[in-house]
């Protein structure tokens, strides 16, 4: 169970920490990485903790799971290629200094404003910075760096922000492909934002892409 429900985790990197891993709540053994999520039925009766609004939205959508007329999962064989990994599912990093705050995680701003007799006041402040989230390390794209799973694309190969119709919902082709990882699995629509999905005692929904 563990194996192929981490599969549906938030990556690593992603600051939602308690997502980087399957969560508990209800009964239910559940992963999410927010946008697709995967859950099963008797899973023991201690809860995760977890942000109330995380507990109020995963109730919601497991609400929302309908039963109804299921169809095969699009076949993305013929999907376009990543452009973050040219198709290859891997990609070389090496880490290096932060170029934003120069490797100190956090960056020295200024702002300034009037004083009541109207004389411009300066002050500053280090929020921590957005491009490292505070690390002040990044990875950077080198032919002879470390090989790692594109996270762009959850190493598939294929362009993660293009999709296919399941009846009028869009869903991107890296998520029906690892849906169709799960042995026996059917697909339907729920409405344009979001589908279902169910494979033996899997159940699952995925949110549908913004249609331009």
């Amino acid at each position: 169970m563990n194996e192929i429900m981490q599969r549906f985790t938030a990556a690593a990197d992603d600051p939602r920490g308690y997502l980087q891993q399957i969560i508990y709540l209800d009964g239910k053994a559940i992963a999410s990485n927010g946008h697709i999520m995967i859950w099963m039925d008797g899973a023991g009766t201690n809860d995760s903790d977890l942000p109330d609004k995380t507990v109020v939205n995963i109730r919601k959508n497991i609400g929302e799971w309908v039963d109804g007329d299921w169809q095969p999962v699009p076949d993305t064989s013929d999907a376009p290629i990543c452009h973050n990994c040219l198709g290859h599912g891997k990609v070389m990093f090496k880490e290096d200094e932060c170029p934003s705050c120069d490797g100190e995680g956090t960056v020295l701003l200024k702002h300034e404003f009037r004083d009541e007799d109207g004389n411009i006041r300066s002050h500053y402040y280090e929020p921590e910075c957005s491009l490292c989230d505070g690390s002040g390390r990044i990875l950077k794209k080198e032919p002879d760096g470390k090989e790692i799973t594109c996270e762009a694309c959850d190493g598939y190969g294929i362009a993660p922000f293009e999709g296919m119709m399941v009846g009028t919902t869009k869903v991107a082709n890296k998520y029906l492909r690892k849906i169709a990882e799960l042995p026996g699995a059917v697909i339907r629509d729920v409405d344009e934002n979001k589908a279902v999905f169910k494979a033996g005692k899997y159940r699952g929904m995925v949110m549908g892409l913004v249609r331009g």
